[in-house]
């Protein structure tokens, strides 16, 4: 990043302790460093972030925190001053996005497919089972269609988002109605018996169908609520939710790590000699 635009020079200087007023136990002691900053008193800005001429339209810049550390490699922090210490200044920009937009797009479309599912309820079980199979497999068809195109505007991720739960959950919907409209229409049973399995089938799937939608509005409130308070987090805070030691650790190249193929003679004038080593994130 280009850090002209900040009040340090390029010999980056983390000012002592006493430089700045102490802050308050709530705020942010920089790990085990001598370094204690606060921006509580501050009369003149350390940086300023024009948003003005912010080029990411799905996003908002909610905050912008600027970080001034003294650091060394781990395990010297006992050494004290004789310890090999550089100067950081980290700049963190947390963005929101925002997400009216694909809440209408797709939230909003597919809770009109949902409920347009029950409208097969109008067609006969018996006489009209062939239109009813026909119309749900088109409902089918345009959720599918419908999902292919949204994934290429939502963010590519390796989880499932809320709103491909959603969908997902309304796909589900459409095609368990498919399977009990069709047992419903070639059962064997009396015709006034078939509509009134299909009377009750109706209620209860528009039961079902209005609870899991009342479900996913307090589910997706909720969890956008608890996301928009991670942008009040500091570093040691992001560090807790974000770090998984299986995932996030170090991976160490060692000695024992010697491949097989490095045991294997190799001729130089047939190949360039090399030596190969493997770390493993497993230990």
């Amino acid at each position: 990043m280009d850090m002209s635009f900040a009040p340090v020079q390029k010999a980056m200087f983390v000012p002592g302790r006493g430089a700045f007023p102490k802050p308050d136990e709530s705020e942010l002691a920089i790990g085990k460093s001598d370094t204690i900053l606060s921006t509580a008193d501050f009369n003149v800005p350390l940086l300023i972030l024009n948003r003005q001429y912010c080029t990411i339209p799905d996003f908002d810049v909610e905050r912008c925190v600027m970080q001034f550390r003294n650091a060394c490699y781990g395990g010297e922090e006992a050494l004290g001053g004789d310890a090999f210490r550089w100067s950081q200044v980290t700049v963190r920009v947390q963005l929101k996005r925002k997400a009216e937009g694909y809440l209408y797009r797709v939230g909003f479309y597919n809770l009109l497919l949902a409920y347009t599912s029950v409208c097969t309820f109008a067609l006969n079980p018996v006489d009209g089972l062939g239109d009813r199979i026909g119309f749900l497999i088109t409902l089918i068809l345009a959720a599918v269609a419908f999902q292919f195109i949204v994934s290429q505007y939502l963010p590519n991720v390796s989880y499932l988002t809320i709103l491909d739960q959603y969908t997902f959950l309304v796909f589900s919907l459409c095609c368990a109605l498919l399977g009990i409209v069709s047992y419903v229409g070639i059962a064997e049973m009396s015709d006034e018996k078939r509509l009134e399995v299909d009377r009750m089938t109706l209620y209860i799937y528009l039961t079902t169908l209005t609870v899991l939608q009342i479900f996913f509005m307090i589910y997706g409130y909720t969890k956008r609520k608890e996301q928009l308070r991670h942008l009040e987090y500091g570093e040691m805070d992001l560090n807790k939710i974000n770090y998984d030691a299986k995932i996030d650790s170090s991976i160490n190249v060692v000695k024992k790590g010697l491949l097989k193929e490095s045991k294997v003679p190799l001729k130089i004038s047939e190949t360039c000699a090399f030596v190969s080593f493997a770390g493993s994130a497993h230990h």
